[in-house]
């Protein structure tokens, strides 16, 4: 594929080809920038394609901001025999908008996705069907478009923003595929912009639609709850993963266990779908033809687990021996294609913990120590429920759960982020991390840069402090 073309479909002034090339291999089908529009958007099957290359955009552009939130926070630990280079100037802090990949390849990878959503959404509507099937089928990819739209500026917002008050500067929404040279908007447009397209989405997705590896209309629900949470709007949060916890129970300590295996769908609202030959998101983690560990899961995070009774320190993490350990979350259950786990990004785990913060955050401390409680007695054997005798305390445990709950799955990063607070290392896991065991809100690498290539080719396009 000509990449000029591409460049010429994305609103980005400049874009790398690499862009097209990390993207290419997730595909069965051809997506929608590889066949000619016309050829695209003259069928349901043409959009069927179109929709497909959209998932399959959004899919390294997720794993960009896993590998970014273990490499920046307290999740991993950068161990001795990782002699590859791999991801260090990142791990260290070192980064700036030029050097640090790591943290601005989601960047890219999302605004790629998003030249091939808001293609479909601009073409969707002229696209001829033959039947009410085929309008009902047109309808659902429309209204899937709209909830990845939603979701991949939500993304860049949380990665990329200058903070989470409505007046911070956020990053672009773009609403078309065009060629121009963009500003960013505050965080309060973006959020406004995005919940209006979940809105749009899920009068669009039919309830009898639940395929979880799709966005769903529970799918687009999650991601309302997320951004209720973000803007501190308790209520909403409250109401939104009430729905989503009567829908979706949590899975039982068998079925947990086998869902890191790929081998149930208990709890899993929506998950990236792996298949040979696609990425491998373990590989990040664990050399498989070097029997190298390149980034490990923390002493920091595997001391906040009951190692013994708590069915995620063994489902996360995978003791090798002498004082090796590595990640088992992606490894999947397939021992002939180790690492090739499918990619969980919402889950019910996580939706009780919303609605545990929105209620500590309301002052019912009963109702938020039921879900945190309910949590717990799901994931660890014997557990006794806990009395919080502070507001304080019970969000400080919530807190603490987010982190063991949700680890190596993007999240650490953003709730530090949203809360302001430090990333911090023990001394144990900055072993090799030349003194980068504590990064300040205030410091430039707190946050992300925009890519140093935009910032060059737009002129519009304003950069964080410090870079």
């Amino acid at each position: 594929m000509n990449s000029n073309k591409i460049v010429k479909r994305i609103f980005f002034t400049l874009i790398p080809a690499l862009a097209l090339s990390a993207c290419q291999k997730y595909l069965e089908k051809e997506p929608i920038d590889s066949v000619p529009e016309v050829a695209v958007f003259e069928s349901l099957i043409g959009l069927q394609n179109a929709i497909t290359g959209a998932y399959a955009g959004v899919s390294p552009a997720i794993e960009d901001e896993i590998y970014q939130t273990a490499l920046v926070t307290d999740e991993a630990t950068l161990p001795t025999e990782n002699n590859t280079g791999r991801g260090v100037i990142v791990y260290r802090w070192q980064y700036d908008a030029g050097t640090g990949g790591e943290v601005t390849a989601s960047f890219r990878d999302f605004y790629f996705a998003l030249n091939r959503i808001n293609k479909i959404l601009d073409n969707i509507d002229a696209v001829p069907v033959k039947d009410a099937a085929e309008d009902a089928a047109k309808k659902q990819i429309k209204g899937e478009s709209l909830a990845l739209r939603a979701y991949c500026h939500f993304e860049l917002l949380r990665s990329f923003s200058a903070g989470f008050n409505a007046g911070d500067l956020g990053i672009t929404y773009m609403e078309h595929s065009e060629i121009g040279l963009p500003s960013r908007a505050v965080v309060g447009e973006v959020i406004t912009k995005a919940k209006a397209d979940l809105v749009n989405a899920i009068t669009m997705l039919p309830v009898s639609f639940t395929l979880n590896t799709r966005f769903t209309r529970n799918a687009a629900i999650a991601l309302q709850a997320q951004i209720a949470l973000y803007e501190k709007d308790w209520d909403a949060a409250i109401n939104l993963s009430s729905q989503l916890i009567t829908a979706a129970p949590l899975a039982t300590q068998t079925q947990f266990q086998a869902i890191w295996k790929d081998q149930h769908n208990a709890e899993i609202i929506w998950k990236i779908k792996r298949n040979v030959g696609d990425n491998r998101v373990g590989d990040t983690y664990f050399d498989r033809t070097q029997n190298k560990i390149i980034y490990a899961p923390s002493k920091e995070l595997r001391d906040t687990y009951d190692q013994v009774n708590d069915v995620r320190y063994g489902a996360y993490v995978l003791d090798l021996g002498g004082g090796r350990f590595t990640l088992n979350k992606y490894r999947g259950g397939d021992a002939a294609n180790l690492n090739l786990a499918d990619i969980k990004v919402f889950r019910t785990g996580e939706i009780y913990l919303i609605r545990a913060e929105a209620y500590a955050e309301k002052n019912n401390l009963a109702a938020a120590a039921a879900d945190l409680n309910s949590l717990r007695r799901a994931r660890i054997t014997g557990y006794t429920d806990e009395v919080f005798a502070t507001k304080e305390a019970l969000l400080d445990a919530i807190f603490t759960e987010r982190f063991k709950e949700l680890a190596f799955e993007k999240s650490r990063y953003f709730d530090l982020k949203r809360k302001l607070l430090p990333i911090t290392r023990l001394p144990e896991d900055a072993i090799n991390a030349l003194g980068a065991e504590n990064l300040a809100p205030a410091k430039r690498e707190y946050l992300m840069p925009i890519p140093l290539a935009e910032i060059n080719a737009n002129g519009n396009m304003q950069q964080n402090t410090g870079y």
